[in-house]
């Protein structure tokens, strides 16, 4: 998980158009990290209207929010 997020770094450092907040939220969703995905998802959709991905980054919010509601404090 950790590594990825390192990589994700290094791709956007090569790639600037690449979207590196979905990426990284995507990871962390799967790192079962729910709170920092839904920021990272977030952050994503607020970067631009005609931002890439942006519908399955709604989604993917909405499901880390439930998912970090479930699991509760």
């Amino acid at each position: 998980g950790v590594f990825v997020l390192r990589r994700i770094d290094e791709l956007a450092a090569l790639e600037p158009s690449y979207p590196v907040l979905y990426a990284k939220g995507i990871v962390l969703f799967r790192m079962a990290e729910f709170d920092q995905a839904a920021q990272a998802f977030d952050a994503h959709i607020r970067t631009a209207e005609d931002a890439p991905y942006r519908l399955r980054a709604i989604n993917y919010l909405k499901a880390s929010l439930e998912h970090a509601t479930d699991a509760g404090p």
